[in-house]
């Protein structure tokens, strides 16, 4: 059996850890957003969704780390008051197209 050293890729290694700063600023500027102001993340997250076949790993990490972070802060009531919003939005182009 062959002895097989174990070769340290430094590269790798410091592309993982500039990816995991990159990550923990990112949580940390979502934390400091207002609720509305989080609410335009994700409009526009949403906004800017790509087509599935060219959706990136770090797109979708953001899209992600943002959901997690909305899911923190709203409630039911919440919910319910996007939705309708959303739906009078349809509304409205709905109307614009007809």
């Amino acid at each position: 059996m062959r002895n097989e050293a174990k070769v340290f890729d430094f590269n790798a290694e410091k592309k993982k850890r500039t990816a995991k700063k990159s990550q923990e600023a990112f949580q940390s500027y979502l934390t400091l957003l207002k609720t509305d102001e989080l609410e335009a993340e994700v409009n526009f997250y949403l906004d800017n969704f790509p087509a599935q076949s060219e959706l990136t790993t770090g797109f979708a990490l953001r899209g992600q780390m943002i959901l997690q972070e909305l899911a923190t802060r709203i409630d039911d009531k919440m919910v319910k008051a996007s939705i309708n919003t959303m739906a009078n939005n349809l509304d409205t182009v709905i109307a614009k197209t007809c």
